[in-house]
């Protein structure tokens, strides 16, 4: 997979991640996360790494029309037993993390100083 397929990948999982956020209430939705059930920047760097692996590879499937029925939910279900996660945890630490764009735009830049290191050691 070439730079500018995993930047696409990337433009286009964000882009999906942007749209299927609806418009829910940030007060009731702060609220009803607890800091303490939110999982770590450090982890939470690693696992949006594998997603975006995941929605990059997915997306290149349909492109090229080689996948037949959606395997996201198996990769999904991966990622999360990988690192010993519930699909829920996830979802709230993602809503947590949205809550402050800073710090989260911030996590994004770990995130893709991680994926350029994993294709740095794929090229050698």
């Amino acid at each position: 997979m070439n730079r500018s397929q995993l930047f696409l990948g990337l433009l286009v999982f964000i882009a999906m991640f942007c749209s299927c956020s609806g418009h829910r209430d940030e007060a009731a939705s702060s609220q009803a996360i607890s800091a303490d059930s939110v999982i770590e920047p450090a982890k939470m760097v690693l696992i949006l790494s594998d997603v975006h692996v995941v929605e990059a590879a997915l997306v290149l499937e349909r492109n090229e029309g080689i996948q037949k029925t959606d395997n996201s939910a198996f990769y999904y279900r991966e990622i999360f037993e990988k690192y010993h996660i519930t699909r829920n945890r996830y979802d709230q630490s993602l809503a947590y993390y949205r809550q402050d764009p800073e710090f989260f735009s911030n996590m994004y830049g770990e995130v893709i100083r991680n994926l350029e290191e994993r294709q740095n050691r794929l090229k050698k």
